[in-house]
This record gives structure tokens, C-alpha cells and sequence, in this order.
């Protein structure tokens, strides 16, 4: 018998009957989905309450978190963050890793779960505030970390003089100014080929040692030589242009 070729309304069909099934129990419906992306951010409300809500009998925003005990899941990335059941879990790991953690990365690892393991049961928000010193208040009005704010300021400040400038004028490390005066930072540099960008790698340490880095790229800046006169040779007549669109 022939094979009857797929067409969009099919697939609509399938992708409608395997994911917009009749609500049923929580359980049933993380297993039957497989996965379910968590997201803290309520804009209009978390991932996995907007996901649920229309898949689970009964559902209330939160009820997957005071559930989760109960519930034979766990947390994991599978492309992003969420949670899954522990039987596919169990077929993810154990992973191996596309590069090995730096020596900074291992650090602050071993700083969280000391952490973890001194204080039992926490909140990921006093993690954030013991290791990152809570929040500052972002361009946007909202709050960011500490690290990332000073990260991008400091990279901020290197592409408002140019990474040329920069090494020709600038220290290459130093000390925030206050109320972060503990922290340290520090910056690499590095010319590439001819017409290429320069390789930036920015560095900020609190004052545990805990370190937190980022790398980008940024073209010199333009010379001090007089810009090039760009206007065109020839005068633009835009009313003939319009009058002959209009034709």
C-alpha cells in the first residue's frame, strides 16, 4: 500500500493530539511530555505553570515545585532547564563533557556545595546573595548580579576607549571602586590576525577568590584621521523617483 505523503495538517494533528492532551494527573503529564521547561521569570507567569496549567487536572501555579518531593522527578538541562522523569534521567547520565572546567569554574563549584552542605536545604537566592553579594540595580530599572553588572561595565569601558587605547593606557588588572572596592579585575587583551578583532577576556574576583569571566570580541576604533567625505557625487532628485514609483 502506498504511503500517503505527509502534509502540514497532519502534522498539526499529530503535534495537537501528543501535546495538547485532556488534562490529566501531574504526574502522568510530565511523564507523558517527557520534559518541562522551568523558568523563573513571571512574564506572564513561569514555563512550567503556563505548560501545565492546560495539560493537569486542577493545576495551581506552584503546584509542580510542592509536589516535586512526591512526584519521581528530577531536575536536569536537556537542551535548557527543567524537569523530567527520573527514568530518562537515569538514561542521560553519566554525561561526558564537551570541554573540562577550568580551575575557576571548579572552584566556585566546590564553594557552592560547601555551602550547601554547611547550611542543609537552601534557597538558591541565599546561594546568589552569599557568593554574589545580592543585586545592583541594572540599566532597565531591575535588578542584576553583582558580577555580571561589573563584567559588563568593565567591557563597557574598554570599547568606549578601544582595546588599542586600552593597552596602551590602561593597567591590565586592578580594584573596583567602591561599594565593590574587595573585588578585583582583570583583562586580557589579544591582537588576531590583520583586519580581524581583538579577543577580550574580562575577569572579576570577589572577595572569596570566587571567580567570575567572560570572553568577547571588539573591532579597533575608527582612527583620528578625518572622515572620508561619504556624500554623493551626484545630486538625488527624490521627487523624480517618487513620480516615477507612482507611475
Amino acid at each position: 500500500m502506498a504511503l500517503r505523503p505527509l502534509t502540514l495538517a497532519d502534522l498539526r494533528r499529530y503535534a495537537v493530539s501528543r501535546t495538547l492532551f485532556a488534562p490529566i494527573t501531574l504526574g502522568r503529564a510530565i511523564g507523558k511530555l517527557g520534559f518541562v521547561q522551568a523558568d523563573p521569570i513571571r512574564a506572564p507567569a513561569r514555563a512550567q505553570d503556563l505548560t501545565l496549567r492546560h495539560r493537569v487536572r486542577n493545576y495551581r501555579a506552584g503546584d509542580l515545585e510542592r509536589r516535586y518531593a512526591n512526584l519521581g522527578i528530577e531536575e536536569d538541562f536537556f537542551v535548557n532547564y527543567g524537569f523530567l522523569p527520573r527514568a530518562t534521567h537515569a538514561v542521560m547520565h553519566p554525561r561526558t563533557p564537551r570541554k573540562a572546567w577550568t580551575k575557576a569554574s571548579e572552584t566556585r563549584a566546590n564553594a557552592i556545595l560547601d555551602f550547601v552542605r554547611a547550611n542543609g536545604v537552601v534557597h538558591p537566592r541565599d546561594v546568589d546573595a552569599h557568593f554574589q553579594h545580592g543585586k545592583t540595580q541594572n540599566w532597565f530599572g531591575g535588578s542584576s548580579n553583582a558580577s555580571t553588572q561589573l563584567l559588563d561595565g568593565l567591557l563597557n569601558e574598554v570599547l568606549a576607549t578601544g582595546p588599542v587605547d586600552w593597552m596602551a593606557q590602561k593597567p591590565s588588572d586592578g580594584h573596583f571602586d567602591a561599594p565593590f572596592e574587595a573585588w578585583q579585575w582583570q583583562l586580557e587583551i589579544r591582537k588576531q590576525e590583520l583586519g580581524d578583532p581583538y579577543r577580550v577576556h574580562a575577569v572579576v574576583r570577589d572577595e572569596h577568590g570566587v571567580q567570575f569571566e567572560i570572553e568577547t570580541q571588539m573591532a579597533p576604533r575608527l582612527s583620528d584621521a578625518e572622515e572620508p567625505d561619504r556624500r554623493p557625487q551626484t545630486p538625488i532628485d527624490r521627487q523624480s523617483r517618487y513620480d516615477q514609483q507612482k507611475q
